[in-house]
């Protein structure tokens, strides 16, 4: 069973099950003891061999930026692990990449 299955089973999105399956905050009580009674029920399981992305496209050169900092906080290396690609040519860009720590 997929993240999708469970969505179309409990019926509700797939970004607010995996809302309740990452534990945030931002989902009511009552949705989350639904999901996690379905999670229980279908014996759901998180695949952790699942594939981790290697891009990410931001509309705005800023929020790569911002996109950047969190992969590297997180110890991930930009772009080796993953690639990053801003939008809207922002001239700042070019001076702040060469500063970042790779």
């Amino acid at each position: 069973m997929t993240i999708n299955d469970l969505a179309k089973k409990s019926g509700y999105s797939v970004a607010t099950v995996s809302r309740v399956l990452n534990d945030s905050p931002n989902v009511s009580a009552k949705d989350k003891a639904e999901i996690n009674r379905l999670v229980e029920m279908y014996d759901f399981q998180i695949n952790v061999n699942a594939r981790p992305f290697t891009a990410l496209f931001a509309i705005a050169d800023v929020m790569g930026i911002g996109a950047m900092r969190a992969l590297h906080d997180n110890g991930m290396r930009v772009p080796k692990d993953v690639s990053v690609m801003g939008f809207d040519g922002w001239r700042w860009v070019l001076i702040w990449c060469r500063s970042f720590p790779q």
